[in-house]
Parts: structure tokens; sequence; C-alpha cells
């Protein structure tokens, strides 16, 4: 084993055999992603990808709770708010995109080891693996309607092929556990949270000479997940979502379950209530346009989008009511799910940016080319 480089003050690399270990180690604050720590991942990973030494790369978060529960936002928002502009959000979203997709497309194996809260930005690294591992603790979701921005990351491709619990997911912020995330695609194999280490060694002992051989080492470790919350209520979600005419009503139809009997319907229902009415429309737009879109084209619709979003009032005050005062009211404008625009939401579904500072994205993601890996479980 090599010795551990700090490449940021928040992410630490390593060599073990031939695996290259990428640990993201601010625990406190639940491994949020930062505009260095996004910076650094990505230089890392840009120098392992030409590394003879390294033949496979393991993700993982430190610390009991968390892989990673999204990005730094607030950091994001104080940074646009001392600046006077929008360039620390366009900045930023470049730099978490590019290292997302390069995980997509990344030329070695790449094994994320999803424990604890996967939300976010998290989500946006775990789907990009080429194993994505969940275990006991793993819990996820994408809860931007809370703070007034939409499903980014790359996580709409996902969100929009799958059916009614895409769109459930994608409005209500709900978390799901890593069997979910198997059944979903989302993630391929479930591992015990305490087989972490063996497994970890196990890797950095083989030879790692193929992506065979990188499976062949993770199948002994792989357990029948146990936990899901989907099962029960896929079927109604998808029929939910296929009665409502247009966004307007599937809006209402959600809304209208706050009272349901099922907690986890209810608790999706009244987030959706509390959320940014806006951005509960621009996401499910965004998600019918990702349907048809390549993973590239969806970042880069992502980035115009993010950016605009930092340049109105939404997203600012999403975070300080969340973030800042921690889970006070916010100020939606509108304030009523009823009184959105519809032509208001094109518009920001037009944002473009020009030049596109992600023009240069080429490549296919790994689950573009296999959407249905075999050694899922």
């Amino acid at each position: 084993m090599s010795d551990s480089v700090p490449l940021h003050d928040a992410v630490r690399a390593e060599v073990q055999g031939r695996l290259g270990v990428l640990t993201l180690t601010r625990p406190g604050a639940l491994n949020a992603l930062d505009l260095g720590m996004a910076v650094a991942a990505r230089r890392q990973l840009d120098a392992w990808a030409t590394d003879r030494r390294v033949a496979a790369v393991w993700l993982q978060g430190e610390g009991p709770k968390a892989f990673c529960a999204g990005g730094d936002v607030r950091a994001v928002v104080e940074a646009c708010a001392a600046s006077g502009s929008s360039d620390p959000a366009r900045a930023y979203f470049e730099a978490e995109y590019r290292l997302d997709f390069l995980l997509h497309t990344y030329p070695k194996p790449v094994l994320v080891w999803g424990h604890g809260f996967v939300l976010g930005g998290g989500l946006g690294m775990l789907l990009g693996g080429s194993v994505r591992i969940v275990t006991d603790s793993t819990r996820l979701a994408m809860p931007e309607v809370r703070i007034g921005l939409f499903p980014d990351v790359g996580a709409s491709w996902f969100l929009s092929r799958l059916g009614g619990v895409g769109a459930w997911l994608a409005l209500t912020a709900a978390r799901v556990t890593g069997g979910d995330a198997i059944d979903l695609g989302l993630a391929d194999v479930f591992v015990p949270e305490v087989e972490r280490d063996t497994l970890r060694e196990a890797l950095g002992q083989a030879d790692l000479s193929s992506s065979d051989s990188v499976v062949g080492v993770v199948a002994p470790f792989v357990r029948r997940s146990g936990t899901r919350l989907l099962p029960a209520r896929r079927a109604r979600l998808d029929a939910l979502v296929a009665s409502c005419a247009d966004d307007a009503a599937l809006v209402q139809a959600v809304l209208a379950l706050v009272d349901d009997p099922d907690p986890w319907i209810a608790d999706g229902a009244r987030t959706l209530r509390d959320g940014s009415p806006t951005a509960a429309r621009v996401t499910l737009a965004h998600l019918r346009r990702c349907r048809t879109l390549g993973l590239a084209d969806v970042f880069r619709a992502d980035l115009a989008l993010a950016v605009r979003a930092s340049e109105g009032q939404e997203f600012a005050e999403g975070v300080r009511a969340l973030l800042v005062d921690k889970g006070r009211a916010a100020s939606w404008s509108p304030a009523a799910h009823e009184a959105v625009d519809a032509a208001r939401i094109g518009a920001l579904l037009d944002a473009r940016l020009v030049p596109d500072p992600l023009a240069d994205l080429v490549g296919t993601g790994r689950h573009e080319r296999d959407p249905h890996p075999d050694h899922a479980v």
C-alpha cells in the first residue's frame, strides 16, 4: 500500500495494490462536495486513467453516516451573493458535472461504495460507477425541490426512464433503500456494511486485469438486499402519474395525498407542498426532455438550467430556509402551485450558455450502453 496523499483538505488518494482508492474526507459535513473537492477528485481520476499501476478505482466517503449527502450548495449561494454574479455557480456546477461525466465514461472499472446518505450530488457520483455498491444503511434521494432546484448531476437521465416512480422521486425528494436502488437500476450490488474493508483489501490484492476480474472479486461478498420501500407502492405511483393529463394536474394529484394513510406517500406529498412550486414544474418538464437526450446532452442541459436557477431567487431562498435557518419556511415566488406560469417554465427550460462550457463532453456513458449489467443482483 502506498502512503495516503491529501489532494485537498477533504479528498485523499492512495494506491492499494492495483486499486486506486479515492476518499471524500469531510464527514462532519456528510462529505458534501465543494468546488475544490470536485476539481481535486477529477484531477486524480485523470492521472489514474493513464497510470499503469492502477487497474481500477474505489470511491468512498469517510465516516459512518454518508458517502456524500450532496453538493455544498450553501457555499455556492454564498459565493454568488459575495460576487454579485452567477459565476461561482457556473464554476461549481461545471466542475461537479465534469467529475460525474468522467465517472460515467472512465476507461477503467470504478467501484463506488454508497453507504449512508447518498443524496443529490452524491447520487450523481454513485450513478457513474461501473460497480455501484449499496449496503445496509444506504438511503438515496434527490431532494432538490426543497431548495428551489431540480434533479441535476445527470440524475434526470435515469429518473426519466423509471416511469411514475421516477417522477415521484424527482418531485417529492422521497428516500429509498439500497434494495430499491438495485431494483430501479440505480445501483448494482448489495454488500453488508461490515464487509467494506475486507472487500477493498481483497480488491487490492487481486490482479484486476479486466472488468470480469473485478466483478469476480466482488461476487463472493454480494448478498440479497433486505429492506425495500417501493415494491408495494410502485404500481400505485405508476398509475397516479399515468392518470394525469399534464404536469399541473400531476402536482395537484400529489398534493392531494398529504393526509394519505401511507406515511411514506404522505411525507412525499408534504415535501412537495412545502417545496418550490416553480422548481416542481421545472423538474417535471426537465424530466420529460431528458427522456430523449443522451447523457452528455443531459449534463449540458443541467448546467444551463442550474446557472439560470442561480440567477433567480428560488435557489438562494431555498438554501437559506433549509440550510442556513435550518428548516424555516421558505418564501417562494409564486407561493402557490396553482400560480405557476407555464410560460415562465418554458423560458427557464430554454436557458442556453454561449459558449457552452460542457461542449467538449464526448462519449457514451457505460449505463447508456448497458443499462442492465450482468452482475446486478
